[in-house]
Formats: structure tokens, C-alpha cells, sequence
């Protein structure tokens, strides 16, 4: 059994579903693989990463156009480059974390907007919603 196997035998029973998409409850709480859910009474779904709210994961049906996903793609992956830069430059590993970093955050995000790189601002935007903060 593989360590993928094994998360699927959290502490409930497990849904195999006919498109071959599974659920499972762990510590009370449904889960996929896109993360942990909160089924509502009217059938709702919401899911969250971290404790935070998360749209629900796209159907197969939802596929982005090839450039609109590659230029993502890119974006993520310039961004995640300038963060690594960031943080062994010994800046912003992980203060975005701190609860008193709120407003903070916006300031820089204010200051980066009106600076002009898109990366900054995504990163600051990033930070803002990863906490579920608004960016005013």
C-alpha cells in the first residue's frame, strides 16, 4: 500500500465515485483530492486550504484555454522564482504568516502597485488572499 493509498483510510468511510473521483472523511471532515470540505445542509460543498475558503475544484468540463493556462503556468512559476529570491535574501520567508502583518501588507501592496511589477503586486495580492484579507 503506498503512502497515497494510505490517506485514503483516514478514519471513515471512503466514496469511490463513478468518474473515478474519491471522498473520504479524516477527523470529521470530507475530503478530496483537491482538500477538506464542509457540506452544507442544502448540499452545499465549500472547500478550504489552510482555513481558507477555496472555490470548488474545477470539473473536467472547466478546461482554460491552452494560453490562458500556460501563460498562468508561467506567471506562477516566475512568481515562485522571485519569492525563492526573496527569501534567501533573508526577506519574507514567513512573515506574511503574522496576524499583525494585515496592514502591513496592503502598504507594501499600494507601494508595488504604484512601483509598476506585476510580480510584487501578485505576491502582495497573494498574501492578502492566502489570509483571506481584502487588498483596501
Amino acid at each position: 500500500m503506498s503512502a497515497a493509498d494510505d490517506e485514503f483510510d483516514c478514519s471513515g468511510p471512503n466514496v469511490i465515485h463513478a468518474d473515478g473521483k474519491r471522498e473520504w472523511f479524516c477527523k470529521g471532515r470530507l475530503h478530496n483530492e483537491s482538500g477538506p470540505a464542509v457540506i452544507h445542509a442544502d448540499g452545499r460543498r465549500e472547500w478550504f486550504i489552510n482555513g481558507v475558503r477555496q472555490e470548488p475544484p474545477l470539473e473536467d468540463a472547466d478546461v482554460l484555454h491552452p494560453e490562458t493556462a500556460r501563460a498562468v503556468v508561467e506567471f506562477a512559476t516566475a512568481l515562485k522564482q522571485k519569492l525563492l529570491r526573496a527569501q534567501q535574501n533573508g526577506r519574507g520567508a514567513t512573515g506574511w504568516k503574522d496576524d499583525d502583518w494585515e496592514s502591513e501588507c496592503k502598504a507594501q501592496l499600494a507601494e508595488h502597485v504604484a512601483k509598476g511589477d506585476p510580480l510584487d503586486v501578485a505576491a502582495y495580492s497573494m498574501f492578502c488572499w492566502v489570509r483571506g484579507w481584502r487588498t483596501v
